[in-house]
């Protein structure tokens, strides 16, 4: 399987959580956006993983499937 590249990502997904479900977009150089919960947020990619830093929303590890163009994970604690 081929190594995941962040052009893999780029693009509009929706995120789902206990609260419902919004839109969220991966833009290129590492641009995090949401029109719902803005903020300036980054996001990058090691291996498989999208590590989102939301600023005052938290930060997410997402695991990324290139074959369904899917993502799950979860918040990390605060520290």
């Amino acid at each position: 399987m081929a190594k995941t590249k962040p052009s893999d990502v780029v693009g509009w997904y929706d995120l789902s959580w206990s609260g419902g479900s919004f839109p969220i977009c991966f833009r290129p150089a590492g641009v995090f956006f949401c029109p719902k919960f803005q903020q300036p947020s980054r996001w990058e990619l090691e291996d498989d993983v999208i590590k989102i830093d939301w600023k005052r929303f938290g930060k997410y590890e997402l695991k990324f499937n290139a074959e369904t163009k899917s993502m799950e994970g979860n918040a990390l604690p605060k520290s």
